[in-house]
């Protein structure tokens, strides 16, 4: 059975659909007459680069292609609008145009290269013979150093994703004291004597009540460097 209302609701959507393919057209005119415009404006300068042309060699010609290239880029309407709007609607569907890009909670961004989630998940350990190369090679630069009468304390930046796993989706959490990082420290401080700053445990603790690292970057701010800082130097204390 069918009624009015639903030859009304067909008219409908059909109307909307016009008004959407409208919509689309105007937007893809739009920036091609903007870049007509502009291109005018700088009429002299493209007719002088014509006849600066005219004398035909493939230098020149990849030459004037890579200007206009630089011009339509320089010029094409609503450019910098677009480029945004394009991708604040891949952030908010979670669609990442560069695939070395991660999104997490309230807006935080990761960096997401295989080795790095590899490492964080557990998946890539040290093998035996490569934390006793690090031991050799930790021992002889303390050693040397030490006769030198320079004091020597090893420290290395923890990742962003260890320090702040809470942001992370949770298949790409860290398994607890299974990284790298936390192999690479306990063989050091049960077969080294050398000063070691772990600095993931200190970062930790203070990420609990403020961010150690900027949401959309891979480095810590400032907070974080202070952090870093002062514990490098109690350890020199």
């Amino acid at each position: 059975m069918i009624d009015g209302t639903g030859t009304e609701t067909t008219h409908g959507n059909k109307l909307l659909q016009l008004i959407f393919i409208g919509l689309f057209c105007l937007f893809t005119v739009m920036p091609v007459v903007f870049f007509s415009t502009a291109s005018e404006s700088g009429g002299e300068t493209m007719l002088r680069s014509e006849k600066e042309v005219a004398g035909f060699s493939v230098g020149r010609l990849v030459q004037r292609i890579q200007s206009l290239k630089e011009d339509f880029n320089d010029n094409f309407g609503f450019r910098s609008y677009l480029v945004s709007v394009y991708n604040f609607v891949n952030y908010k569907l979670q669609i990442n145009g560069n695939e070395k890009v991660l999104s997490g909670a309230d807006g935080w961004l990761f960096l997401n290269t295989s080795a790095l989630m590899e490492d964080i998940l557990g998946q890539n350990v040290f093998t035996n013979d490569e934390l006793e190369q690090w031991r050799r090679y930790m021992t002889i630069k303390h050693r040397a150093l030490k006769d030198r009468g320079v004091e020597y304390v090893f420290v290395m930046a923890p990742n962003k994703h260890v320090i702040h796993r809470d942001r992370l989706p949770g298949r790409f959490r860290p398994v607890q004291g299974n990284t790298r990082a936390d192999q690479w420290y306990r063989f050091m401080e049960a077969h080294t004597e050398v000063p070691i700053v772990n600095l993931t445990e200190f970062m930790k603790r203070a990420g609990k009540t403020i961010p150690c690292y900027s949401a959309t970057d891979t480095h810590w701010n400032e907070y974080g460097a202070a952090i870093c800082q002062e514990s490098v130097v109690d350890v020199l204390n």
